[in-house]
């Protein structure tokens, strides 16, 4: 019994001992003589989502395609997409009137999303143009696509 007391008492002792050196561990902003600034990039000023509903079956309507064209704000732009909810699309994108390849596929089936960064000058024209997949037999698409400029 005079063991377990003994062994009580020291680690109430510890545990006081523990307790009374921890109060020196406060802190308080406003002691702070150089307070830490993060530096907060936008990376990208501006972006749109546009939702696509194309039908190349009607015959040379305005819904055959979706054309964008943006003028970037940085030396980069990025195209963000998921999939189809219906068909399958084709994603083509000039840069100052240059072709950029390989075209893009946004597929008909459920996918992780997936994004296209494209290297330009700041003030670039960019034209993004998604159109149903008709060589692969699609001549309708449905989804979503996001610019970021």
């Amino acid at each position: 019994m005079k063991h377990k007391v003994n062994r009580f008492i020291a680690t109430l002792a510890a545990m006081t001992a523990l307790t009374t050196s921890m109060v020196g561990f406060s802190a308080n902003a406003a002691e702070v003589n150089t307070p830490e600034k993060e530096i907060i990039i936008d990376r990208y000023v501006q972006y749109q989502t546009y939702n696509f509903d194309l039908d190349k079956t009607n015959y040379d309507t305005s819904d055959d395609c979706l054309t964008i064209t943006k003028t970037t704000n940085e030396g980069d732009f990025k195209i963000s997409y998921g999939h189809c909810n219906l068909g399958q699309a084709i994603v083509q994108v000039w840069i100052n009137g240059v072709h950029q390849t390989p075209n893009y596929i946004i597929p008909s089936y459920s996918g992780v999303s997936i994004s296209h960064t494209y290297y330009c000058d700041p003030g670039s024209t960019i034209t993004i143009k998604i159109c149903p997949d008709s060589a692969n037999g699609y001549l309708k698409a449905n989804g979503a696509i996001t610019v970021y400029w």
